[in-house]
């Protein structure tokens, strides 16, 4: 780009003249691979500014495409964006022609049960009825609310069709003309819902086996499930109930494709906005209020409760310490999106630099973060931790850095951090200085050593005793074949390759890469 500043002008300009309301634009320049990139961030409108229209029309992002906003959509927007007090209580509304019969038994007992086990006062009200009265899961007629027949209801949905949940798994275009498989339309109560779903995500997602510190294999799947859990139960409990989705058959939405899981629920956040919801600071807003206290007192079938952790800070903190993507959360005012991209953050080239960096030292996630970008020249100060990672306060920020600082990686200096280990593009060796390390052994004697270096990491010889016996072998066949975890084998192969004591066929980071001992 050869003039930068003229292209924010532009971008500026067109917003103000096209887009009624106009955001707010804040736009900079940024320098990648020596060209200029302009990058405009825009501010969201307040909620009651909403929806912006472009020549007269109001438009919403959904799949690949914007699309003119229909009467309904428009309705949500506008109702989303009044006061608190204006919002009508949907989830109290009494569903007509339902009453304590159409509950589930189970439910109503447990309900009853923990309601009463939890306030002193409501467990003077012996009488069930009166109990289900007070809480709103019926009203004053005994007849069912839509918290009441949602929540405890033993069909909600032969009443209310769209409380209810459609998931399936969206291949690929090729050719086939194939677009979906695994569809399931879930029904039956909240609870009975988040069980199900969970349980969908759970098949449908991959397995892999991974070692434990221990030695021990085990399955893990690749989305924490507490993590889907939490965010499957938002969006069921946070859903709109009023007219304008209930009404005309909008149900939650679960698509999992090759590249993310995404949940969908109809209505947008209220009285909250989504950089509240994932601050350090505790945002909480219930679209249904009375639906989420009920949900409280709800368990599943294992015995946990619907409502239960942090919500979105467990969510963001899961996916965190799995090496996962952050969420993404998109809160159009019409609907709330949550997209989980599948894949680790790190790639096999960025977990081999971490173990060179950091000389095999178990980190954190921030602390791989960190130590990759701050090694490559990235800026980083205890700020921006503060906003990448929220929620994350200033002290656990500082928790994170004190553990490279006393490795002797980091160094902070008022906000800002440096670096202070070996680069990226240094010879991965481990310090000569730090010869007293437990972790290090003598190289000198072992098969296929050479006197380029004399140290080797503990599970060196294990390596080489290993490739000795095997001959060419894959970073996943030596995992198989020696108990090590990838990790250690990959920081191992670092320092023997660069010792000339293993040579390596292929490219770095290709599962295809094998090693060898020279002749």
């Amino acid at each position: 780009m050869t003039d930068p500043a003229e292209m924010i002008q532009a971008v500026v300009a067109q917003t103000r003249q096209a887009v009624d309301p106009a955001p707010e634009i804040n736009p900079y320049t940024i320098e990648i691979d020596g060209k200029s990139v302009v990058v405009a961030e825009v501010v969201p409108l307040l909620p009651n500014l909403k929806p912006a229209t472009y020549q007269g029309r109001a438009y919403l992002r959904q799949a690949d495409g914007d699309y003119v906003m229909n009467a309904n959509d428009l309705h949500m927007v506008q109702v989303a964006g009044l006061h608190h007090s204006q919002h009508h209580r949907y989830d109290l509304i009494p569903v007509e022609g339902t009453g304590i019969g159409d509950l589930d038994d189970t439910l109503v007992q447990q309900y009853l049960t923990r309601v009463r086990a939890t306030s002193s006062r409501l467990r003077s009200v012996e009488d069930d009825a009166d109990l289900l009265r007070l809480t709103g899961i019926i009203d004053h007629d005994g007849v069912a609310t839509v918290a009441g027949l949602y929540g405890l209801g033993f069909y909600p949905q032969g009443r209310l069709p769209a409380l209810g949940v459609t998931a399936a798994v969206r291949l690929p275009r090729d050719g086939s003309g194939v677009r979906t498989q695994n569809l399931e339309h879930f029904d039956g109560p909240l609870p009975a819902l988040l069980e199900s779903v969970v349980e969908w995500v759970s098949r449908n997602i991959s397995m892999s086996q991974v070692y434990r510190p221990d030695g021990n294999m085990e399955k893990r799947p690749e989305f924490p499930l507490n993590a889907v859990r939490e965010i499957v139960a938002n969006a069921l409990v946070h859903r709109d109930l009023g007219p304008d989705s209930l009404g005309v058959g909008k149900k939650v939405e679960i698509r999992l494709s090759p590249e993310a899981l995404v949940v969908v629920n109809p209505g947008g956040l209220r009285g909250v906005s989504v950089d509240q919801l994932t601050s350090a600071e505790l945002s909480k807003a219930a679209v249904n209020q009375r639906l989420y206290e009920a949900s409280k007192f709800l368990t599943t079938q294992d015995g946990a409760s619907v409502i239960e952790g942090e919500g979105i800070r467990e969510t963001l903190a899961s996916m965190r310490d799995a090496d996962l993507h952050r969420p993404r959360f998109i809160d159009t005012g019409v609907q709330f999106k949550v997209i989980l991209r599948r894949g680790p953050v790190f790639t096999p080239e960025d977990r081999a630099h971490l173990n060179a960096l950091a000389q095999g030292e178990v980190l954190t996630h921030m602390q791989k973060v960190l130590v990759l970008g701050l090694a490559r020249d990235e800026e980083w100060t205890i700020t921006r931790m503060c906003s990448e990672f929220s929620p994350l306060t200033r002290s656990e920020a500082l928790a994170q850095v004190d553990g490279l600082t006393a490795r002797g990686l980091v160094k902070v200096e008022s906000d800002h951090l440096t670096w202070t280990g070996r680069r990226r593009t240094d010879n991965p060796t481990p310090n000569p200085d730090e010869r007293g390390r437990e972790n290090q052994t003598q190289l000198r004697g072992l098969p296929g050593s050479s006197q380029r270096s004399t140290r080797v990491t503990k599970n060196g010889p294990v390596i080489l005793d290993a490739l000795r016996h095997a001959g060419n072998q894959t970073v996943g066949e030596l995992v198989s074949r020696t108990a090590l975890t990838d990790g250690q084998v990959r920081y191992a192969l670092a320092v023997l390759v660069d010792a000339g004591s293993v040579v390596m066929h292929g490219q770095q980071g290709s599962h295809a890469t094998t090693y060898s001992v020279p002749d």
